[in-house]
């Protein structure tokens, strides 16, 4: 009964989440809801409600079958979940810090260009090109602005002091320009003022990248931890299981079938270890260790599909866990 509430207040909280994640996450609140029609369609309450009636009605074993796929689906669907999560969140973490990146040479060309303007012959005098290129800046400055707000609406690291400062320069430039009324250029002192503002934004931008890269790296460091915990008790079923066998002492097929079994079980966790493989592939150093794991693992493997279950597949596990942790 307690597993069927969890369950609904688990699916309830990811309905929520989906709510919330609509504006700011399209693609993650997609995923949420994606996974909760999957739980609903493979009937995860109903085997819940099942377990339920069967224990009320004393019939323990087909309860627990009911339970076993509960279970099941629940372990999948939030291990489905939280990498959905951090996926999406590297992936547009990545993205966004690549726009930031070309907003950032931008605002740099446009500071070079108007450093040059103010100190330049022709910005010091009251002609019309000087004022046409000063128009020009004011444009593009825009449509920096612009930029900016639409990213800031999604991401929580774009501070607004960015764009306070941006609005400051364009305010500036539109000062400078309206200084000589159209017909002269008499605009220098709000330009260089526009000039230290966009700067200001430009540093800002600078701090922002970096503090959502430090976060980025934080949650793919935590992911991987939370990852490899799981694979770790995994492990430590696998090695507790073949401990027992050993107390149990069973010789024949009977004991090489279920070792050959447990080669199974080992398999799955080295397989999970390549995906993290794959995936940290650029990170030389941790990939590296997950190699010596994967190769630890693939050994132990072929020693129980030959039914080999002692002191050397002790030290084996013992040197599989040692890695992991």
């Amino acid at each position: 009964r307690q597993l069927e509430e969890d369950a609904q207040q688990f699916l309830d909280k990811m309905r929520e989440m989906q709510e919330k994640l609509k504006e700011q996450s399209p693609g993650l609140a997609q995923k949420l809801d994606q996974l909760r029609q999957e739980a609903l369609e493979q009937g995860l309450p109903n085997e819940l409600s099942q377990a339920s009636q069967q224990l009320e009605r004393q019939n323990t074993p087909l309860a627990q079958a009911h339970q076993k796929n509960a279970r099941k689906q629940l372990q999948s669907l939030s291990e489905q979940l939280q990498q959905s999560m951090a996926g999406m969140q590297g992936m547009e973490m990545a993205m966004d810090s690549e726009a930031i990146t070309r907003l950032m040479h931008r605002g740099l060309f446009l500071s070079s260009q108007m450093e040059s303007l103010t100190e330049s012959p022709l910005g010091q005098s009251e002609g019309a090109q000087a004022l046409r290129q000063a128009q020009a800046f004011e444009r593009e400055a825009g449509r920096i602005l612009a930029a900016w707000r639409e990213m800031a609406q999604t991401n929580p690291f774009m501070n607004r002091e960015v764009e306070m400062l941006l609005r400051q320069s364009g305010e500036r430039l539109q000062r400078a320009i309206a200084a000589g009324k159209g017909t002269k250029w008499v605009g220098l002192h709000e330009t260089r003022q526009s000039l230290i503002a966009l700067n200001h934004a430009v540093h800002q931008m600078m701090m922002d990248m970096r503090n959502m890269m430090q976060q980025m790296a934080q949650s793919q460091a935590q992911g991987m931890q939370q990852q490899m915990q799981q694979l770790i008790s995994q492990q430590q079923s696998v090695q507790q299981m073949l401990q027992q066998l050993q107390q149990m002492g069973k010789e024949g097929q009977e004991a090489l079938k279920q070792l050959q079994e447990m080669a199974r079980q080992q398999a799955q966790v080295r397989n999970e270890i390549e995906k993290m493989m794959q995936k940290y592939r650029h990170a030389q150093q941790l990939r590296n260790q997950l190699e010596g794991i994967y190769q630890e693992m693939k050994e132990a493997e072929k020693l129980l599909e030959e039914g080999v279950n002692d002191q050397r597949m002790d030290e084996k596990q013992r040197r599989i866990m040692t890695r992991m942790l």
